[in-house]
């Protein structure tokens, strides 16, 4: 019902309606006011929180011990090669030559092929890669080949024979053979005949409405594209094939069956735009060391070695030395975080006596607490070194509670003993036993001494051969240690000596993790790593009298060795192994990781755990602690309270509504009924006029 104010009785109803809902609306300002209030504390908590997450990752790196061993690279020449120390990098130097870099495969067609719209007529084209490395030097394709992306593969069937397999085909022929026919191809074999591995083959159908553009496009196994050579007048295009990787296994291989004539001629014969080559550095006088990229990740321990230029003329050195300007940026980085974080709790937390206002956090035990919580492990102290506390590294406290930082100092400390500097910030452990080293502890881990215990040592995998004097003929041995593989072709008349000579120069020059050694005349070859996750495969082409024996009593069966564990306690408490690696599970000295260096069992001592002022702090700033629980309790209660504030403020909202409306509607029906009593009034005063006039 709609009101007009005044029309009968004259009053601002509008007015008196506000009026009347003011005095209802009062609780409504009151909680909003509350909820204004909540929502400043919810924000400055974010804005510690944020804080506190930025000091929780400055804090991680300082907690790390081997954050106090990181190099830093140097190359002699960085035009030949650069490098870059990754995590765990020790300090060292390597020189070498760069004789080769590895470079990508690529070819293209001798003719021109007209344009991307060029018809290729109905018929096939293959696309080979990796086959080189299985001793194939070319392809030819026929029609029974199926059409997709094929593996291809050769394993050993025999002594002397090995597997072909191409897609679901296969074939078993003598690794000799020069010639191979398997699912409808011909594989040409070099003089090496036939090595294990694998690779792949892409075949693709074409059509008579199928372009030189869309076979481009079709083809994934390597990158194929149309470029132009030629001048605008004179246009020269070529269809490009190239590798999608480095080094010799990667060469491509390409045939074509039935296209039309034009197609068939660009693709029959390819020029050769760069050869596919591995990457040959020379270390020392002779040493050549191969790898199929140029990113060498694992000639140096922490370094990736990146080569750009060859010259192998020019000696390249490669220095790591303690990064001592990245450790004290990581300093300065942790102690302005710090600062950062008292300083918004205690902005917030403050009493302006001269403006007489709080921070919205005033008098709030948890802000207090996490502070505490903040400040508590900077003072820690630890037993011998040069260094013992933040103190002496140039880390005080000023009279406002901030952390100053003296910069030369703290890199004075730096050179003298970074290794001390970093048992005063990481966490660090000592051992009674020579053979037990600190790995690393966890923010569950309770500074203490713990008794240490191995009931099973960790080994190697290991693969020990036969005594023999010299080899009775040629013998090919294939190692496989994780993905990494090698062969080794050795010849009648090789000694012992000189079978481990081979086998550790191959292993070299592929960067195979093992090594070869004798033992009693026989040869040894024993994974560098240890625990169940090294796992060494060891093929031979023959066994008995006049071989090494390194693959068993059986030619070409698989002689499999894998590492064991470590087994042992901490703290009395069964801890988890793996490879050297006890790690503790449980108690005090849950997370702790120690390596047991030894291949014995027994007793080892103890080991006493310093959490430093890094890993005391990150125990205090891990979930669950004083300051994660603190900062979402305290989040948590408010959002709570806010929300039941909401809803007060719905119900009020709500009820206001309700007697906004049923007051409009009584003061509708008061017009209604004055218009009606005023009306009523009307017909009465002229009823009454009008009866007077008749008597008169």
């Amino acid at each position: 019902m709609s009101v007009v104010d005044g029309l009968v009785s004259g009053l601002d109803t509008t007015s008196v309606i506000k009026q009347l809902l003011a005095v209802e609306r009062a609780p409504i300002g009151r909680f909003q006011a509350k909820e204004a209030a909540i929502d400043q504390k919810l924000q400055a908590w974010g804005d510690i929180r944020r804080a506190v997450s930025t000091l929780r990752t400055a804090t991680a790196a300082l907690a790390r011990s081997s954050t106090f061993t990181q190099s830093a690279a140097t190359t002699s020449s960085a035009e030949n090669a650069t490098a870059v120390a990754r995590d765990g990098a020790t300090p060292g130097s390597v020189t070498f030559k760069v004789h080769q870099l590895a470079t990508v495969h690529s070819a293209m067609t001798s003719t021109s092929v007209a344009s991307t719209s060029q018809l290729t007529g109905a018929g096939r084209v293959a696309v080979g890669v990796g086959l080189q490395s299985l001793g194939v030097t070319a392809m030819s394709l026929g029609a029974g080949a199926a059409a997709g992306v094929l593996e291809i593969s050769v394993t050993a069937s025999s002594a002397t024979q090995a597997e072909v397999r191409v897609g679901s085909a296969t074939t078993i022929v003598n690794r000799a053979s020069t010639s191979v026919s398997v699912g409808g191809f011909q594989l040409t074999v070099g003089p090496a005949g036939l090595v294990d591995g694998s690779g792949k083959v892409q075949v693709v159908d074409t059509t008579d409405t199928s372009t030189v553009g869309s076979l481009a496009s079709t083809i994934s196994v390597a990158r194929a594209q149309v470029l132009g050579l030629g001048a605008t007048a004179t246009p020269d295009r070529r269809l490009v094939f190239t590798g999608l990787a480095t080094g010799e296994a990667n060469k491509l291989l390409v045939a074509q069956i039935d296209l039309n004539a034009t197609m068939a001629a660009a693709l029959g014969t390819l020029s050769v735009v760069s050869e596919a080559k591995d990457a040959k550095i020379e270390m020392g006088t002779g040493l050549f060391v191969t790898r199929s990229t140029n990113a060498l990740t694992d000639i140096v321990d922490g370094l990736t070695i990146q080569l750009v230029k060859a010259d192998p003329t020019k000696d390249v050195t490669v220095d790591a030395a303690i990064d001592h300007v990245g450790l004290a940026s990581k300093v300065k980085d942790w102690v302005s975080a710090m600062n950062s974080t008292l300083g918004l709790i205690d902005t917030k937390s403050a009493y302006d006596a001269t403006a007489k206002t709080g921070g919205v956090l005033l008098g709030d035990s948890t802000a207090q607490r996490i502070r505490q919580s903040l400040t508590s492990p900077m003072s820690a102290t630890v037993a011998g070194g040069t260094f013992r506390n933040l103190q002496q590294l140039g880390v005080t406290v000023d009279a406002n509670g901030r952390y100053k930082l003296d910069e030369a100092k703290l890199a004075n400390a730096i050179k003298t003993n970074a290794s001390s500097v970093g048992q005063v910030f990481a966490r660090s452990a000592t051992a009674t036993n020579a053979t037990v080293s600190f790995v690393s502890g966890s923010d569950s881990t309770v500074e203490g001494t713990y008794a240490v215990a191995v009931t099973r040592a960790a080994t190697k995998a290991t693969v020990t051969g036969a005594a023999f004097t010299v080899l009775g003929a040629d013998e090919k041995v294939d190692f496989v240690l994780g993905s990494t593989s090698v062969s080794v072709n050795l010849t009648s008349g090789q000694t012992p000596a000189d079978v481990v000579t081979a086998i550790n120069s191959a292993f070299a020059s592929k960067g195979f993790a093992g090594v070869a050694e004798l033992t009693g005349g026989a040869v040894r070859v024993r994974s560098n790593n240890y625990g169940s996750a090294t796992s060494l495969t060891v093929t031979s082409s023959r066994a008995g009298a006049g071989s090494t024996g390194l693959g068993g009593a059986v030619a070409a069966a698989a002689n499999n060795a894998v590492g064991v564990d470590v087994e042992g306690t901490i703290d009395g408490v069964a801890a988890l192994g793996a490879g050297q690696v006890l790690t503790a599970s449980s108690g005090h000295a849950s997370g702790l990781r120690l390596r047991v260096d030894s291949t014995t069992t027994g007793a080892f001592g103890s080991v006493t755990y310093v959490a430093g002022a890094g890993g005391g702090l990150m125990r205090n700033l891990a979930s669950a602690s004083v300051v994660d629980s603190g900062l979402a309790s305290a989040t948590g209660s408010l959002s709570s309270l806010r929300r039941s504030y909401e809803d007060r403020v719905t119900d009020l909202e709500r009820r206001i509504s309700i007697t906004e409306t049923r007051l409009r509607r009584q003061f509708g029906q008061m017009e209604t009924l004055l218009s009606q009593i005023r009306a009523q009034g009307s017909r009465l005063s002229a009823s009454l006029g009008t009866g007077s006039t008749t008597r008169g």
